[in-house]
């Protein structure tokens, strides 16, 4: 079981770090969306800071072993997975490559947060 859990703080973390990767990638790529949806980059950093605030006020609660927000996290790996997935259905250049670890990491996260809650 702390094996599970390990795994479940390590996996958290490399999501977390690849969502700052993956907003860089976007800004890197110069994804059309910045400018169409977020009207502008400044926009566009403000939504992401909370985007990545976010999951590290759920990990830092998840790691108080806060029950519901188990649930909470199988949400946040989930847009995680669907991110990674519109990258890679759209082959959008713009955050291609770090979506697929959005995709990997996000199942990993679910898969450990499954074996940590029973």
């Amino acid at each position: 079981m702390k094996n599970i859990k390990t795994n479940l703080k390590i996996t958290y973390l490399f999501l977390i770090a690849l969502l700052f990767l993956h907003t860089t990638e976007e800004i890197i790529g110069k994804a059309p969306f910045i400018t169409t949806f977020y009207n502008g980059l400044n926009n566009y950093l403000i939504a992401h800071f909370f985007f990545l605030l976010i999951p590290i006020i759920l990990f830092l609660y998840t790691l108080d072993n806060k029950k519901w927000f188990y649930n909470l996290n199988y949400i946040y790996a989930a847009v995680m997975i669907m991110d990674g997935l519109y990258h890679v259905i759209e082959r959008l250049v713009a955050g291609l490559y770090t979506g697929i670890g959005l995709i990997i990491f996000g199942l990993l996260l679910i898969y450990y947060l499954w074996r940590n809650k029973k």
